[in-house]
């Protein structure tokens, strides 16, 4: 039976979600967009590092690199330095 309420709990920091019967009735809840379980979270910090990296280096990257060099007249490492502090400060929340 499920608890009427639903309740946040802490396991080693991560938090996760144990659905009442306030939730799961809801018309808004879908069970394949509910909290991930904590033994279900396989993901470690190279997975997230790679995911980083990944979205760091794409198109608008470039593009702004471009636009950082030819109408704001910074030189390439410049550009780059910019950049890469951008992409440091999006990381750290």
């Amino acid at each position: 039976m499920q608890p009427s309420r639903s309740q946040v709990t802490e396991r080693n920091g991560l938090f996760e979600l144990e659905a009442g019967t306030d939730v799961l009735d809801s018309p808004r809840y879908n069970h394949d967009m509910a909290p991930t379980k904590v033994h279900e979270r396989t993901w470690n910090k190279w997975h997230i590092t790679a995911l980083w990296i990944g979205m760091s280096i794409c198109v608008p990257t470039y593009t702004l690199g471009g636009v950082l060099t030819a109408y704001f007249g910074l030189s390439v490492g410049e550009a780059l330095l910019a950049i890469f502090l951008a992409n440091i400060v999006v990381l750290i929340p």
